[in-house]
C-alpha cells in the first residue's frame, strides 16, 4: 500500500540532486528535478516487491532494455510481474508481462485540462494501483484540482491515488512537500 511516507523519502532523495546541479537555466534545472522525481519514486514502488520478476520501467533506467528492448513502458512509471517463454527460433529467451501492478502518470502543470489528459491514460489501464502526480497548490486551488480530477478518477479500476507535489520551480529555498489522497467511496480522502 502506497503511504505519504513512501513519497516523501522519495521526494526528499530527488530533492537531494540539487547539491551538484550544474544547469545552465532555471528551466533545465527544472527538467532535472522532475526527471529525478520520477527515478526517486520508481525506486520506492520497486522497494514494494524483492520478486526478481516484477520489474520497474521509466525512461531514465535502462536496466531493462535487454530484455525488452525499452526503458519505459506507456506510462511514467510501471510496475509490472513478468515471465519468460522460448522465442520461435534460435530458443532465445524473451519476457513478457503478465500483470501491471503499478502504473504512474506525472504531470505539473497547473492546469486541470493537462492533468486529465494524463489521467486518461490511467483510465486506460489495467493496473491494480494507480498514482496521478500533480501540482501541489494552495489550498482552495488544490480543492478545486482535485474535483476535476475526480469524474475521471472515479472511472479508474483498482486503487486510485492522487499526490499533490511541490513544482519543481518552488524547491528552492523551502524544501518540496507532497500530499497524497486516495479514491475511496467515490471521494478523494486525505492519507
Amino acid at each position: 500500500m502506497l503511504t505519504l511516507e513512501h513519497l516523501k523519502r522519495a521526494l526528499q532523495e530527488a530533492a537531494k540532486c540539487d547539491a551538484s546541479d550544474t544547469s545552465p537555466s532555471a528551466q533545465a534545472r527544472h527538467a532535472r528535478r522532475s526527471r529525478e522525481w520520477v527515478k526517486c519514486l520508481a525506486t520506492e514502488l520497486k522497494g514494494f516487491s524483492e520478486d526478481p520478476d516484477v520489474r520497474v520501467f521509466f525512461k531514465g533506467d535502462p536496466q531493462n532494455r535487454e530484455d525488452f528492448g525499452l526503458n519505459e513502458l506507456l506510462y511514467d512509471v510501471c510496475v509490472c510481474e513478468t515471465k519468460s517463454c522460448p522465442s520461435a527460433r534460435r530458443g532465445k529467451t524473451l519476457r513478457y508481462v503478465t500483470k501491471a501492478l503499478w502504473q504512474v502518470e506525472s504531470e505539473f502543470a497547473r492546469d486541470s485540462f493537462e492533468a486529465v489528459k494524463d489521467f486518461n491514460k490511467l483510465v486506460i489501464g489495467s493496473a491494480d494501483n494507480k498514482l496521478f502526480i500533480g501540482p501541489r497548490l494552495a489550498p482552495s486551488e488544490q480543492s478545486q484540482f482535485l474535483d476535476a480530477l475526480l469524474p475521471v478518477a472515479r472511472c479508474c479500476s483498482g486503487n486510485v491515488y492522487v499526490a499533490a507535489v511541490s513544482h519543481p520551480d518552488e524547491w528552492e529555498p523551502n524544501p518540496p512537500d507532497v500530499s497524497l489522497w486516495q479514491l475511496a467511496g467515490g471521494a478523494w480522502q486525505p492519507r
